[in-house]
């Protein structure tokens, strides 16, 4: 379902108790909901490149961020979202160049949502945020406040809007395609991950 209805293309969608886009929202420490837009780096999107670094030590214990990103995703679905095929990134195969780069995830995972007819999207290609969205853990929750302060700055292109949620060291990107409502559900379980 699309959320066209609900706001004009382009539009700051704001779920209820979201916080301005790049803002990190109220509730649990660390938890921020934001639409972003523009051109987000993503599966088949060009973006910032980092030159790939060490792996860094997962988050502590008890945060979403001790889990990979393909587990959150495996838990969204077991909660019941209509997660399909998931694609599990490595540094080859990240074509934002950011695994495992100084200040960039050190891990992610993409999948699709069901309920996303893929007929007209604008990037159709395996592991599009546009498909569903993705799931990207990184070292510390101010590095996932970053990303998700960049994917938000870049609202001047409606063509690209998403969801953007972040939970401690993790941030969740959503398909703006859907009505704001399933991005709402998205949001819910993710808070409850880890």
């Amino acid at each position: 379902m699309s959320d066209a209805g609900t706001s004009p293309p382009g539009a700051a969608t704001t779920a209820p108790g979201a916080t301005a886009a790049g803002a990190v929202g109220a509730g649990a420490p660390g938890a921020g909901v934001s639409p972003a837009t523009g051109p987000a780096p993503g599966v088949g999107q060009s973006g910032p490149s980092l030159s790939a670094g060490p792996q860094a030590v997962p988050a502590a214990p008890g945060t979403p961020g001790d889990l990979s990103a393909a587990e959150l995703v495996s838990q969204l679905k077991d909660a019941g979202l209509p997660v399909t095929s998931t694609i599990v990134y490595t540094v080859a195969t990240d074509s934002e160049h950011l695994l495992g780069a100084p200040g960039g995830y050190i891990s992610k995972a993409a999948f699709v949502d069901s309920r996303i007819p893929s007929a007209g999207l604008p990037d159709t290609s395996p592991g599009s945020v546009w498909l569903g969205g993705s799931v990207e853990v990184f070292r510390t929750p101010a590095e996932a406040q970053r990303r998700q302060q960049f994917l938000t700055s870049q609202a001047s292109d409606p063509a690209k809007a998403e969801y953007v949620y972040v939970r401690g060291p993790v941030l969740l990107r959503v398909s703006h395609t859907i009505d704001v409502t399933y991005a709402d559900g998205y949001s819910k379980i993710f808070q409850r991950t880890g």
